[in-house]
């Protein structure tokens, strides 16, 4: 049965046999022989959904026979960084956890190599995180020394700019601020990873969380100092923090410099810098206000005085084209409409006059004819005495114009008001051609009187003739042939 016991572990049933045999079992002998024929599939089995419970079991039960294991490190070494990765081979290797030192070396000795690609995985960080409470255990003694503990830690404060950015490797960072205890200075070895790239730490969704933690700290007042300065006394840094982002993983600026201001017991060190906040944010060109919402109220500033000048974006896109101050017609992405004030009266009675003579409206209503300031009616008089007399038609305006009171013109908006402006041109330059038409009008019947009654006659007689030969089918010219 010793030969199919690699088999067996693989089957649903059959790995629950394998765990019964190894329960019952009790000479060691028995139990050194059915390890050596599973070893060489020991990790095979331990990423299998069913061997790996035949493995756990084994590992468990076999903590006080060193040669055992021996064989089980020495087969899952090569396969350490596969397992700490894998579903169920992270299992694995916290059981061999258990074995104690040097016997559990292997697994520290794959941390080492291989930390950030085991740190930044799923399992692999949780993984890490397990083993490392599992030296606070005080119900037996810990399997775990001080020394693999510090070079774990050693290895976060290594790679902590990486773990931070990186929703498993923070895990780590976590536990480092809040569990880790050996080590009193512990803040200021990773603030000196942290500050020479705390722009971009601050401005991430993940490690602005980490920053803050640290600012909350009671412990070391000096890194918390240290963290402030690097922020705040550098200008180009806190612009960068405070400006825009396409990235939606670098958005966290605004709302983390806004948990600093509304942190009380930060509020001696950041009550000197909020001129400056307040100046940066007014230069700032800002199209979303909804990250900057909370921020403008503690600074004490609204969202309609903010963005009037060109700004550049953290990506380097410049927005002067996305938004634009100083707009007669108003702006709806900035949250308000410029209203237009309303005419004045005599203005409004000349354009009223203005419409109805467009519309060839001879007697415009009593109201408009009783202006006595109106520069234009005397106009209006003569051009409608030269339409009577001359018996042509008005210019006919398919314009209507808007039926809105005088009294409602405060509550018009910018795009009414431009068509009623326009519209009002269109009819002064028609207004214009039908002038010049009646003058052309004018000047022919001027001409006609200048005319002797001889030529006049004439004019007449040749009139008749062409009228009369149209009549008979003779063509004007005689050279033209004829259907």
């Amino acid at each position: 049965m010793l030969d199919e016991l690699p088999e067996l572990s693989y089957d649903y049933l059959g790995n629950t046999i394998v765990q019964k045999l190894f329960t019952l079992v009790e000479s060691s002998l028995v139990k050194l022989m059915m390890v050596k024929e599973v070893a060489p599939y020991l990790t095979q089995l331990g990423i299998h959904k069913n061997g790996t419970w035949a493995i756990q079991k084994i590992i468990n039960l076999c903590h006080s026979d060193y040669q055992q294991m021996y064989l089980i490190g020495a087969s899952l070494k090569p396969y350490a960084v596969k397992l700490f990765n894998d579903q169920f081979g992270n299992y694995v290797i916290q059981g061999c956890i258990k074995f104690g030192s040097p016997f559990n070396d292997f697994v520290f000795e794959a941390m080492l190599d291989n930390f950030l690609e085991i740190s930044v995985g799923r399992f692999g960080a949780r993984c890490i995180r397990t083993i490392l409470e599992s030296c606070h255990d005080s119900s037996s003694t810990s399997p775990v020394t001080n020394e693999q503990v510090l070079l774990v830690a050693g290895l976060i404060i290594e790679f902590a700019n990486e773990l931070a950015v990186n929703s498993n490797g923070s895990l780590l960072i976590t536990w480092y601020l809040d569990t880790f205890k050996d080590c009193d200075s512990k803040i200021e070895l990773l603030m000196s990873k942290f500050l020479p790239n705390i722009r971009a730490l601050c401005v991430h969704k993940l490690a602005n969380l980490t920053v803050l933690k640290i600012l909350n700290n009671r412990i070391d007042d000096k890194s918390r100092v240290a963290t402030m300065d690097a922020i705040f006394n550098n200008k180009e840094t806190l612009e960068y923090i405070l400006q825009e982002s396409d990235n939606s993983n670098t958005t966290a600026g605004p709302l983390f410099i806004y948990k600093i201001l509304s942190n009380p017991t930060l509020a001696d060190l950041v009550n000197q810098h909020i001129p400056t906040i307040r100046k940066i944010l007014m230069e700032l060109n800002i199209v979303n206000f909804q990250n900057y919402k909370k921020l403008m109220d503690e600074v004490g500033i609204s969202s309609t005085r903010i963005g009037r000048n060109g700004s550049t974006k953290r990506n380097g896109a410049t927005n002067g084209s996305s938004r634009r101050g100083g707009n007669m017609r108003g702006n709806k992405q900035d949250g308000y409409v410029t209203q237009v004030p309303p005419p004045p009266p005599q203005q409004q009675q000349q354009q009223q006059q203005q419409q109805y003579f467009v519309q060839g409206i001879s007697n415009p209503p009593a109201s408009l004819q009783q202006g006595q300031h109106s520069p234009i009616k005397p106009q209006l008089q003569q051009q409608q005495q030269q339409q009577q007399r001359s018996g042509s038609p008005p210019f006919q305006n398919r314009y209507i114009p808007m039926p809105q009171a005088p009294s409602q013109y405060n509550n018009v908006t910018p795009q009414m008001y431009m068509k009623q402006m326009y519209a009002q041109q269109q009819a002064q330059i028609q207004q214009q051609f039908y002038l010049q038409q009646q003058q052309q009008q004018q000047q022919q019947q001027q001409q006609q009187q200048q005319m002797s009654p001889q030529e006049f006659a004439v004019m007449q007689q040749l009139e008749q003739l062409s009228l009369s030969s149209a009549a008979l089918g003779y063509n004007s010219n005689p050279g033209t042939p004829t259907l």
